[in-house]
């Protein structure tokens, strides 16, 4: 199968950072290879190898129709092997297969969409979407399930009615990818290895039992977490270890200096939303918002939520939650606050990393409350001496008539708490579109400019179209009642 115009046998373009004619170039000091000719010749040299593996019978087959609906031609290698055989002096004439046009069975008709676009999960959807074929559960699922999986069922919205945020941070990202993750459910294998997941994982674990006891051993604390995560037995993830060590060590003693200089002081960790202490947050009468805030602090009346983050990438634009990329922290500070019953003071981003500038490595950004208590409070190291402070992306204004009249005006990411209300309303509407979305099975390729990136499913999805930008100038009083839309 595959035995179409630009699939059989796959032909690469001469179109990398070196062509085979600057190959050619420098052969004679340097040794590349493949080229590009000679990956193409390999190619058809397995195409010919194939054609020799077959013991009775032999099937060459192609899709007329691309994913996106548009005509494909066979491959010239399709014609020519058509071409050698022939039945009472007449050409052979391929055997078209439309999926509408064949008398099929039920389980027959769902067997061959599934050929068609990947899996049979992804068949038995797209049968419940399609009100002409419904009757074809009957063949797949028990007869008194066929009502309810028209209903939902196989729905990717919720199959029991609860949503992570992370979800449907995903969803915005690209429908197709939200699809893949959760109707689908595909996981990439596992390796020994350790990647950048699992070197956040044990970071995470690490910072939830130093907080536990802040005088406990750095290394003592990374030693014991070996039984929780396996790979950091494996002699392959040494080298690894080794820079956990120093990472464990460093982030130990911020931690520690933190709760010297810092008042907020934290209440809970790893919190469930939709566990037995904070409720999951309704979303309308079909839905709860559930996930896990890696940190609440609290101080006086008011709680922050904290979340770590071990990647490279600057968070806490306002632009990431008007386009659905960022929700997770206005969803927890929604559900703290109805737990609580105080004043969110901020969701700040905790970044986990290596930097060179040591000072600002852990400095935390993100939403904060725009008030002299709660910025002190957070960071008492702040001062005319030290503007910039240790633990927080906020900065002292340092000027002659402030340092004389000893005024503390501050800069940096400051809301007020009519911004966290916009901004918590406005998240909950997007969460509400969402999911009538899901409810429909939306599940186009229709990537934002990163979604691309590091995506595990461009392999299946081999989407080549242009990417959602961010087209407008967003900033906190976007948010305000009814301007965004």
């Amino acid at each position: 199968i595959g035995a179409s115009e630009d699939g059989l046998p796959e032909t690469l373009n001469d179109t990398g950072l070196i062509s085979d004619e600057d190959i050619s170039k420098v052969s004679r000091v340097y040794s590349l290879n493949p080229t590009v000719r000679m990956i193409n010749r390999r190619n058809r040299f397995k195409i010919h190898n194939l054609l020799l593996e077959f013991k009775k019978h032999l099937f060459i087959g192609y899709s007329s129709l691309s994913s996106d609906g548009q005509k494909k031609l066979c491959s010239n290698f399709y014609s020519e092997i058509k071409s050698l055989f022939k039945f009472g002096g007449v050409d052979l004439k391929p055997i078209s297969s439309p999926f509408n046009n064949l008398t099929l069975s039920e389980v027959e008709e769902a067997k061959l969409l599934a050929y068609d676009i990947g899996t049979y999960d992804y068949a038995k959807i797209r049968l419940c979407s399609n009100k002409n074929i419904q009757e074809s559960l009957k063949a797949l699922l028990k007869p008194k399930r066929v009502g309810q999986a028209v209903k939902g069922l196989l729905s990717v919205a919720g199959r029991d009615g609860r949503l992570r945020a992370t979800q449907l941070e995903n969803y915005f990202a690209c429908p197709y990818k939200h699809f893949c993750s959760y109707a689908l459910r595909l996981n990439e294998q596992d390796e020994a290895k350790m990647n950048k997941a699992d070197v956040g994982n044990v970071l995470h674990a690490f910072c939830e039992v130093k907080l536990k006891n802040l005088q406990k051993n750095n290394e003592e604390i990374l030693k014991n977490l070996k039984s929780k995560f396996k790979k950091l037995n494996f002699s392959i993830n040494k080298p690894t270890l080794n820079i956990l060590s120093g990472e464990c060590e460093r982030l130990g003693k911020f931690l520690e200096e933190s709760e010297r200089i810092c008042s907020f002081k934290p209440y809970a960790l790893e919190v469930k939303f939709g566990g037995e202490q904070f409720e999951a947050l309704e979303v309308g009468s079909k839905y709860k918002l559930v996930g896990i805030a890696d940190r609440i602090d609290t101080y006086g009346d008011y709680f922050r939520i904290v979340d770590y983050k071990t990647g490279s990438r600057d968070l806490g634009k306002v632009d990431e939650l008007y386009y659905g990329e960022k929700m997770q922290l206005f969803v927890y500070m929604l559900a703290a606050e109805n737990a609580l019953r105080k004043t969110p003071a901020g969701m700040v981003y905790f970044p986990i990393k290596n930097s060179a500038d040591e000072k600002d490595k852990y400095r935390m950004t993100g939403f904060i409350l725009n008030s002299n208590d709660v910025i002190e409070a957070m960071d008492n190291s702040l001062s005319f001496k030290d503007p910039k402070g240790t633990l927080i992306n906020v900065k002292l204004k340092t000027s002659k008539k402030n340092i004389e009249a000893n005024i503390k005006e501050y800069q940096g990411p400051l809301y007020s708490g009519e911004d966290f209300v916009n901004m918590g309303d406005y998240a909950l509407k997007l969460i509400e579109q969402a999911t009538k979305e899901l409810e429909e099975d939306y599940m186009e390729k229709k990537p934002n400019e990163d979604a691309c990136r590091f995506c595990p499913y461009g392999a299946m999805c081999r989407y080549q179209g242009s990417t959602r930008k961010k087209s407008f100038a967003i900033n906190k009083d976007t948010f305000k009642g009814g301007e965004h839309g």
